[in-house]
């Protein structure tokens, strides 16, 4: 009777007092603070003008961040965010070519004191006068009463050229600490540069030789550098990290001319160690001229 008693005790125990673990899925952290598995509510806030979008323009400086932009108020970020959903579009583009990159930092903090937490969002031009626009859904972790906030920066020195950011901001979600940028290239203004294979794989170049975190999971988007082409392709890129492939022949479209069709993926949750290297090559059915790779790691 005592066993039976005593049995009864153990599996009472093991299920009122379960260990609480927190942290990513599949990331094996524990007890990490601001980065929580929160079940989705579909509870949200938006910052950015609601029905637009909040306009950002660059400095007249190639490659220099311009004027900072609120996008939510300290007073009205209610709520914790763990996750943000970011559009970003050309709401005026006056460039004389679709060379034209921009990158797009997301803060926190009040003014004078913003501390980037998403930096250089890659948005390229495909065309003159061509209204592109991306989306993210980014897991990422934002305090209530903390002011966000943004600003861009390009390529091209021409002050007519305005991007737009809307961002709705969710309880639910997994939430993350950080994004690094791994390969969008302030001093270009696009991803890092790589040649797709004729009708084979190209080697491999590395975007990172040491991850500076370990990644819970990472998103990306590729350009064309702003090198137009005459030819008309489809292309599948490898990701590796390490020496083990973990993005597949991601397939694109080369429109000719000037486009990446299905250029930015979502966000996709894997593990990456602090440390290793990350790299990328691809092939395409045509000779094709330079790709680029802007991608992002969540920590």
């Amino acid at each position: 009777m005592k066993r039976i008693l005593a049995v009864w005790l153990l599996l009472l125990a093991g299920i009122f007092f379960q260990p609480q673990v927190v942290g990513a899925f599949g990331s094996g952290e524990q007890n990490v603070v601001g980065a929580q598995d929160i079940p989705g509510s579909g509870a949200y806030q938006e910052a950015g003008a609601s029905a637009t979008f909040t306009n950002l323009t660059p400095s007249s400086t190639i490659h220099v961040q311009g004027t900072i932009v609120q996008l939510l108020a300290a007073a009205s970020n209610t709520a914790v965010t763990n996750s943000m959903l970011v559009n970003i579009f050309y709401t005026s583009l006056q460039a004389t070519s679709f060379s034209s990159g921009m990158l797009i930092n997301i803060y926190t903090g009040e003014s004078g004191s913003e501390v980037c937490l998403i930096c250089g969002l890659e948005l390229q031009s495909t065309q003159q006068y061509g209204y592109d626009g991306w989306n993210f859904i980014i897991p990422i972790t934002v305090p209530a009463s903390k002011k966000i906030s943004a600003s861009v920066s390009a390529n091209v020195a021409n002050s007519t050229d305005v991007v737009g950011i809307h961002t709705a901001l969710y309880a639910g979600g997994f939430g993350a600490i950080g994004v690094d940028n791994i390969s969008a290239n302030t001093a270009t203004g696009f991803g890092t540069a790589f040649t797709p294979g004729n009708g084979s794989k190209s080697s491999y170049v590395q975007l990172v030789a040491s991850a500076a975190h370990s990644y819970k999971g990472i998103f990306f988007k590729f350009d064309n550098q702003g090198v137009a082409n005459t030819n008309y392709s489809y292309c599948a890129m490898d990701i590796e990290n390490g020496s083990t492939v973990i993005i597949p022949n991601y397939k694109m479209w080369q429109s000719g001319g000037n486009n990446w069709q299905q250029a930015n993926s979502s966000y996709i949750p894997m593990n990456i160690s602090a440390g290793t290297s990350i790299s990328v090559r691809g092939q395409c059915a045509d000779t094709m001229g330079a790709a680029g790779l802007a991608l992002y790691g969540v920590y």
